[in-house]
Formats: structure tokens, sequence, C-alpha cells
């Protein structure tokens, strides 16, 4: 643990793993770790959960197409494939598992290499739900609706945060809190928003390389896709909760967790929920390491051994991209199964 510690390009290294094996239960962070943290795409787990909530409440279905509940301003046009309109297709399920199609606006939303990016980012004034999906519409869609591909694309949870709001009749940040925050006493969790920047500020520091990022508009500009900042241990409460069929029914998280695709090497993407595969030498695990969960852009990471029933949850509070936390994850896991 201390060589990542001391890796000037991790910023407040933080680490919890929680078992039914009350000897294996580990915390540790940073002495300077600050209590929460971004949790980056993190967010897009808590997302699907509120979506499956809403199923289970009979407001919406996943098989619903987005034009039972958007207006065509929303999504029109955001999967055309040789001159045909394909996004009247586009279901909830197809936003929520990433296989909608959809260009992903983000990739020009991307702060630049080089330069002062501290400042860049702070000086950022965001964006809105239109601004994102304009962008999208100039970028050509992968593939059409439903077609067995799956394509990680930062505008699909735009649309599911409109989805949320539509559905409710309230801001995303009022639902998750009375859905998920207080329901499950998230005390140190909350959805970053442009009219409420302190929680950014409040939280550890993020890395982009060895300049700190600055970005709340930015981050606040991303809803469902990536807003919330939490604590370890409030995030492992969600977790737990989840697989548990505590915060949804164990029929609803076991609908999210089918149809596993290719996204990205070593993770397949169900609905809302990442599987991250770990090989065995790495973990000195008993089984073959699948653990499911979400991963995000800031170095953050928590995940579930559905064998072990062990839960793992950490950040690195690092922006560029790095195998670092994953890194970090079998480091510790591998502490824990040799003992």
């Amino acid at each position: 643990m201390g060589g990542f510690a001391k890796n000037a390009a991790i910023s407040e290294l933080k680490i919890q793993v929680a078992s039914l094996k009350p000897a294996q239960s580990y915390s540790w962070r940073t002495s300077e770790s600050k209590a929460t943290h971004l949790i980056a795409s993190g967010t897009k787990m808590f997302a699907a959960t509120a979506i499956q909530q809403l199923a289970e409440e009979g407001k919406i279905s996943l098989s619903d197409s987005l034009a039972k509940h958007l207006p065509v301003s929303d999504y029109a046009n955001l999967n055309v494939q040789n001159g045909v309109d394909y996004s009247d297709q586009i279901t909830v399920r197809d936003l929520l598992s990433h296989t909608s199609g959809i260009a992903d606006y983000y990739q020009l939303k991307r702060l630049p290499n080089k330069g002062d990016l501290a400042q860049i980012s702070s000086q950022d004034p965001g964006w809105s739900f239109e601004e994102a999906i304009a962008l999208a519409r100039t970028l050509p869609a992968k593939f059409p609706p439903n077609s067995g591909k799956a394509s990680y694309s930062f505008t699909n949870y735009q649309l599911v945060g409109r989805l949320i709001e539509a559905v409710t009749n309230q801001p995303l940040g009022e639902v998750f809190r009375t859905k998920i925050f207080e329901p499950l006493e998230l005390s140190q969790t909350s959805l970053i928003t442009p009219g409420n920047l302190s929680s950014f500020h409040d939280a550890s520091q993020v890395l982009i390389g060895n300049q700190k990022y600055l970005g709340a508009r930015r981050i606040a500009s991303l809803g469902a896709e990536g807003s919330i900042v939490s604590s370890t241990e409030d995030t492992t409460r969600f977790l737990k909760s989840f697989f548990s069929g505590e915060i949804i029914s164990e029929k609803g998280r076991d609908s999210l967790l089918t149809n596993w695709l290719p996204i990205f090497p070593g993770i397949r993407y169900a609905t809302g929920v990442m599987s991250l595969s770990l090989p065995r030498f790495a973990t000195r695990a008993s089984h073959r390491g699948r653990y499911l969960g979400h991963s995000g852009a800031t170095g953050h990471f928590m995940f579930y051994d559905p064998i072990d029933k062990l839960t793992i949850v950490g950040t690195t509070n690092q922006l560029k991209p790095s195998t670092a936390p994953y890194r970090l994850m079998a480091s510790v896991l591998r502490v824990m199964n040799s003992n």
C-alpha cells in the first residue's frame, strides 16, 4: 500500500474492503484524505438503481422506448444510419446498457493534454443537457440500437437523468436523495449540481497528471453520468444493499445483471453494472475473479465479489487514464487472500 501512497500521481488514496469474515475487513487512507471523493461514473450504477426502483413502482419499464417518456426533441436524430433515424427504437435498457449506439458527446468536451489544466478546468462554465445532446448529434452513431453491441457513451446517461426527472417530475438530486441516499442513510453522499458546488470543494482533491483538477461546474454538468460525491463507507453500504436485494428487489437486480457485452479490455457491461475480470495469479483468490460494480475516471472503483461476498471500494483521485485503481484492487485482494 505504501508504494501506491508515495506515487505522486495518486492523490489522497483511500480503500475499504468489507467481507462476511470480520477478520478480513480492512480500511485504509492517507492521513490527509478528506472523507469524501468524486465517484465519477460510479454514479451510473446509482442511476440504474433509481430506474429499476421506478420500474418496480410501475412508473417505467426498461423495455419502454424513449418516445413514451420524452419529447421527440430530446432524442431525435441521435442514431441515424444511412439516412434513417433509429432514435425512436432506443429503449430505456439500451441507454443503461450502452447498446443504443448513440455517440459519446463527451469526446468533444475532454480537456486538452497540455496547458494550465487547473485554470482551464476552473474557468469552464459547464454545459446543459441541450448542449450535450446537440454535440452528440454532430457525431456519427456507432450502430443501430439493440444490435448486440455495446459502446460506452456519456450521452446515454444524459438521457437517463432526463428520463428520471421526466418520470418523477423532480430534479435528479432530489430523486437520488429520497430514493437512495436517505433510505440507506448515506449521510456523506450527494449529487453535485450547478447550484451546489460545495460538495466538490469539500471532497478529496482530484489530480489530472500532476496538476489540480478544479472543474466543479464540469462535474455538475454530468448529472447521472458522474456527479455524485461519496465516501468509501457510504459506497460500501450502497453496494451491499444493491447485491442483497435491499434497495431493489432480487428479481430486479438479477434483471440488470444479464446480457453482458464487452465494452473495455477486461470489462463487460450489463445494465448499469460492470463486470471486471482479474486473473487469479494477481489476486490469489480461490476462484476466477469476477467483480461486479463500477469504476470511474477519477480513479474511483466499487466492486463486489459474488462468490466471497466481499466488497472493495477505493479511489486514487487521478483523472489521467491509468491502471493504478485495478492494480490497487488486486494488491489488496492478494494480501487478504494470502492470510
